[in-house]
């Protein structure tokens, strides 16, 4: 059973497709960011377990966009963790009716749009929360808008740890951190605007959509801050 990486000792990556998060939240609680790609399942569960956590410790699951990547074992980690899912008011639209949000070019949404439909199924969103909300959970953890890969992008900030979970706002290529590539943004102003106000925020931490985590004071940090500004 791999086990997950750990970035802080309350923040452990895993990844299917695109990364995940398990944080320790709680006493006896995980709490999940993104679901992955379809048949995820079980990386989710085997991480977890080699936490030393069963299944039904994961009591929340926070999404921060869409995309079937994220969003693609949803339902089934839902319904056998009993976690309720947490996402803004456009994902919980796309969750709930499968669909997708805009960013691909149009013959490619439209295939993938189809092939979806095929292997992911809805679920229903438990509590749908807005910019600037500050979620009950680990002390408080705050949603903030930021479009620009998808119009219903959200990164989520974990003051606590000073982690900042970027979801397709960043990507890290090798040793590259960079914003979500202009081909499949949904805006590449909304974008820059996006990063500018979360770089701002100054984490300790960010963990990218993909990729690995980069940790300040960093190189890479600071070339992104000075591209975006």
């Amino acid at each position: 059973m791999p086990t997950p990486t750990e970035i802080t000792p309350n923040v452990y990556q895993i990844v299917r497709g695109g990364n995940m998060f398990l944080l320790k939240t709680g006493d006896g609680e995980l709490t999940l960011v993104d679901a992955g790609i379809p048949g995820s399942m079980k990386t989710v569960l085997n991480g977890a377990a080699a936490l030393g956590y069963e299944a039904t410790a994961i009591k929340h699951i926070l999404i921060t966009h869409a995309d079937p990547d994220h969003v693609g074992s949803l339902t089934g980690i839902a319904t056998t963790t009993g976690a309720t899912i947490y996402a803004g008011p456009e994902s919980s639209t796309h969750i709930q009716n499968v669909t997708q949000p805009d960013h691909l070019p149009a013959p490619v949404k439209w295939i993938a749009t189809r092939m979806v439909r095929f292997v992911q199924k809805p679920a229903t969103v438990g509590h749908t929360f807005n910019d600037g909300d500050v979620l009950a959970i680990g002390g408080g953890i705050r949603t903030i808008h930021a479009p620009g890969h998808t119009p219903d992008n959200f990164v989520f900030y974990w003051e606590r740890e000073s982690v900042l979970f970027g979801a397709d706002l960043f990507f890290r290529f090798g040793k590259a951190l960079a914003l979500s590539p202009a081909p499949m943004s949904w805006s590449k102003a909304a974008t820059l605007e996006s990063a500018r106000q979360v770089l701002a925020l100054e984490p300790a931490i960010i963990c990218p959509g993909h990729g690995d985590a980069v940790r300040a004071p960093s190189p890479e940090i600071d070339a992104l801050r000075e591209k975006v500004n």
